[in-house]
């Protein structure tokens, strides 16, 4: 069977799916007032969590009704929105299109604030695909400006991004201390979902440290004081997915399969492609460590298959021009910025010659 080519036709209906009902959605009600331009990216919002689909739909109507009223903030919110649904649904080409789209209009207009979210969520792109020093690059500057903004709530998410890159590249110590000053600035401003994210957080840098129990019970804590359905149901799925592999470690195959098929459960109701090759992963070491090696290589082939489809060479390639174009354009900025400075500096000093 070629779960590869299964993969990339499930993917290709599921997109095409919400294009068309989104097109459809969109010509049915075309909306071309602001108010409710922006009813559509609230419900969009609304939904990201529980309904990624009729999210999408939402912030695709209103991206469709600010281009048809020509407003760039809008535009900007719209591009914005539906690049973080492309996000959530792995479909990082078609994310980090929107999402440059929104920047550009947020740093046209000098919103310092916009623009750094948005530069925050290019960085998480860059993180996803693995770019580790260019994702870093983005958290370091969202750092710089939260704390030019005074606004907490960017600053947390620039150090859970910095301490993730600093998990994934082994330095442990780093992280945890990053994920805890983080979970305690999020507990300072009563962001319930992201003290949440910190602790899963704190525990996968436990399990890379190879200790479980350490792992699970700050798991057990996140289960015991956090309702995730009404916080934020799409936690739940990596909350399963970080303990399947927390029993895979302890070689409890049993609890371990147990996880396994609870992360492919929440999987169908809250879709994340990248978690989902986590758990087809994980199915394999648990077959690898049940000594069942057939079911082990067919749950490694649907691995590799979905893993393929979200690590397209066409992704590096679209970083790699974004990422150039960037520079280039904060060069030409910077550039127009001095000569406009230099212009001013003439006329003024033209003015004082001829008040002289």
């Amino acid at each position: 069977m070629n779960y590869k080519a299964i993969t990339i036709i499930l993917v290709i209906v599921f997109l095409c799916l919400g294009r068309e009902n989104a097109t459809a959605a969109v010509q049915d009600t075309l909306i071309t007032d602001e108010r409710h331009i922006r009813e559509q990216l609230q419900l969009a919002e609304d939904l990201f969590n529980s309904d990624i689909r009729q999210s999408l739909i939402h912030s695709r109507q209103a991206l469709a009704g600010a281009n048809v009223i020509h407003s760039e903030m809008l535009i900007a919110e719209s591009e914005l929105m539906v690049g973080k649904c492309f996000d959530y649904l792995g479909a990082n080409i078609e994310a980090l299109e929107n999402l440059k789209h929104a920047l550009a209009i947020y740093d046209s207009l000098n919103m310092a604030s916009q623009k750094t979210n948005a530069l925050r969520l290019i960085g998480n792109i860059y993180y996803y695909a693995a770019e580790y020093g260019l994702a870093m690059r983005y958290y370091k500057e969202v750092h710089l400006n939260s704390i030019a903004l005074k606004d907490t709530s960017l600053m947390i998410h620039a150090m859970i991004g910095e301490g993730s890159i600093y998990g994934n590249t082994g330095k442990y110590d780093s992280a945890i201390i990053l994920f805890r000053d983080a979970f305690r600035l999020s507990k300072a401003i009563g962001d319930k979902a992201t003290e949440v994210q910190c602790l899963f957080f704190i525990g996968d840098v436990y399990i890379e440290l190879k200790k479980p129990d350490s792992a699970l019970t700050i798991f057990g804590e996140v289960e015991r004081e956090y309702d995730l359905e009404k916080i934020n149901s799409r936690y739940l799925p990596s909350l399963y997915n970080s303990k399947t592999f927390a029993y895979i470690l302890k070689r409890n195959a049993d609890s371990a399969r147990y996880y396994n098929r609870k992360t492919s459960e929440t999987l169908r109701k809250y879709p994340r492609t990248a978690i989902q090759t986590y758990c087809l992963f994980n199915r394999f070491r648990i077959d690898t460590l049940e000594h069942n090696y057939l079911s082990a290589i067919q749950s490694y082939m649907r691995y590799n298959s979905v893993n393929d489809s979200i690590n397209k060479e066409s992704l590096k390639y679209q970083l790699a021009n974004f990422e150039i174009v960037y520079e280039l354009e904060k060069k030409e900025r910077e550039i127009d910025r001095l000569t406009h400075e230099n212009i001013l500096k003439d006329l003024s000093l033209k003015q004082r010659r001829i008040i002289n």
